[in-house]
């Protein structure tokens, strides 16, 4: 496994709090990488008794995936692609999470026909998973636009 340089999160995606839930990169390696988020309280407008939102989990999965493109992109110093979640698909939830409670998410990098890719992922509380599913997203260019296809 290769853990993460301590890079701040900012540096590694473009959302900002309220919209930043990905705190910290604890791993990143080839298609793998585990991340942590914790979920401030006073972020939830309306949420049900204090319950962190389903569609906030996948968002943080999203979120794991470009922190660890932009982190491999770092590492290997070369232009970082941006990335658009255009789909989420057999997503599972088992629970609901308390806000301020740690989460662990964790994604694996599936079909990349660029500029499409897919990614499966899970979201872990105190070690149990409470979500998971698959997530499509398209890669743009540092410009905006759609990058080629390859090959």
């Amino acid at each position: 496994m290769a853990t993460a340089r301590e890079i701040p999160v900012e540096q590694l995606l473009p959302h900002r709090p309220p919209f930043l839930f990905v705190s910290r990169l604890v791993l990143c390696e080839p298609g793998h990488a585990v991340a942590e988020a914790r979920i401030d309280p006073s972020w939830l407008w309306g949420a049900r008794a204090g319950t962190v939102p389903r569609a906030l989990m996948i968002e943080i999965l999203a979120q794991t995936v470009g922190a660890a493109t932009a982190y491999e992109a770092m590492i290997e110093n070369r232009e970082r692609e941006s990335g658009l979640l255009v789909a989420a698909r057999r997503f599972s939830f088992s629970k609901d999470v308390t806000a301020s409670e740690l989460l662990e998410s964790e994604t694996w990098e599936g079909r990349m026909m660029k500029p499409f890719g897919s990614a499966r992922g899970i979201v872990r509380c105190r070690g149990e998973i409470v979500a998971q599913g698959e997530l499509q997203f398209i890669s743009l260019n540092p410009d905006g636009g759609i990058t080629e296809r390859q090959g």
